[in-house]
């Protein structure tokens, strides 16, 4: 358990300290506005601004 929660302090540093998108310079207002209603608690959490969700990921182990 130990080890666990020394991994999830690295990842917690990694987080991003501003929102993103995943290289979507482009993204409209509107885009932007939809997707903060729309995103899943993880995605909030890691500052992401996407509707993507694990399931949607072939090598996702969700």
């Amino acid at each position: 358990m130990r080890e666990l929660r020394q991994r999830l302090e690295v990842l917690e540093r990694a987080r991003l300290a501003r929102e993103d998108t995943f290289c979507h310079d482009s993204m409209t207002d509107a885009e932007r506005v939809w997707l903060l209603g729309h995103r899943s608690p993880a995605a909030a959490h890691w500052n992401l601004l996407t509707d993507m969700k694990g399931e949607q990921l072939a090598y996702s182990s969700s």
